[in-house]
C-alpha cells in the first residue's frame, strides 16, 4: 500500500512536468498499475493499464515490454462494463479526471432521482407547529 502511495505521488509530480500522452508518464502508469493490483484494487489498476496502453500503442514498438504487459493485463482483468456494476466512484476516492467526472455524474443522477421521488409541497400547504 505504501508503494502505491509513493508511486502515485511521483506520477502526480511527473504530470506537472510532462503532458498527457508522454511515453515516460505512460511507463510510470504501467508500474503503478502493477502495484495497485498487488494492493487489491483491480478496477484502478485496469484504468491505469488502459491509459498507459492507449499512449504506448502510438509511441513504441509492438514488442515493448510495458505495452505488452498493459495489453495482457487488460485481457485478463474485468471489462469496464463489469466495473460500472461493482463499484461507485466517490469524490473522496477519485484520483483522476475521469473518476472526478464519474463522481459528478453520480451526484447529478442522485440529485435527479431525489427530485423525482421527493414529495412536492408548496409553501402554502406547509405548516409549522411549536
Amino acid at each position: 500500500q505504501e508503494a502505491v502511495i509513493a508511486c502515485s505521488a511521483s506520477i502526480a509530480m511527473l504530470r506537472q512536468g510532462f503532458r498527457d500522452g508522454d511515453v515516460e508518464l505512460a511507463r510510470e502508469e504501467c508500474k503503478l498499475a502493477g502495484l495497485t493490483l498487488r494492493a487489491g484494487d483491480a478496477v484502478k489498476a485496469r484504468e491505469l493499464w488502459s491509459s498507459s496502453a492507449d499512449v504506448l500503442r502510438s509511441l513504441v514498438m509492438p514488442a515493448d515490454p510495458d505495452l505488452r504487459e498493459a495489453e495482457e493485463m487488460l485481457r485478463q482483468l474485468p471489462s469496464p462494463v463489469q466495473k460500472a456494476n461493482c463499484s461507485l466512484v466517490t469524490f473522496a476516492s477519485a484520483s483522476s479526471k475521469s473518476e472526478v467526472a464519474a463522481a459528478i455524474g453520480g451526484l447529478c443522477t442522485a440529485i435527479e432521482t431525489a427530485s423525482k421521488t421527493a414529495p412536492s409541497q408548496s409553501a402554502q400547504s406547509t405548516t409549522v407547529t411549536d
